[in-house]
């Protein structure tokens, strides 16, 4: 059996891309390859988040959290958050007026330092 038939039969059998490579003599690599020209890729599902992170992101940004900051927060992307809640995304504006009142915090605290020394 050549090999591409082997990795075919062996693909419908369900067999994960080190048993393959393994049974074909073939690095793992090299199946996840033909696994993408072939359009067989195995994506993992996404998994989803618990209710209580959820419920943690949303009070953050119903308090005027960035996205950014609310996934960084409970541990997930800003994608997922912006999929689930776009309301919540800031404007370029807002991102540039919160950058400017970050830098105006952070000059004070040097000034702060400064005087004390």
């Amino acid at each position: 059996m050549a090999v591409h038939e082997q990795f075919h039969a062996l693909e419908r059998a369900g067999l994960s891309a080190r048993a393959i490579a393994g049974i074909c003599g073939v690095s793992s690599r090299t199946v996840v390859r033909w696994r993408h020209s072939t359009g067989l890729t195995h994506c993992p599902p996404p998994s989803p988040l618990p209710q209580d992170k959820l419920a943690a992101a949303l009070r953050l940004l119903e308090d005027g959290a960035s996205i950014s900051e609310a996934a960084r927060s409970i541990g997930c992307s800003n994608k997922t958050l912006s999929r689930r809640w776009p309301q919540y995304a800031w404007t370029q504006t807002q991102a540039g007026k919160f950058a400017a009142m970050v830098r105006r915090v952070e000059r004070g605290w040097r000034e702060d330092i400064t005087n004390a020394c």
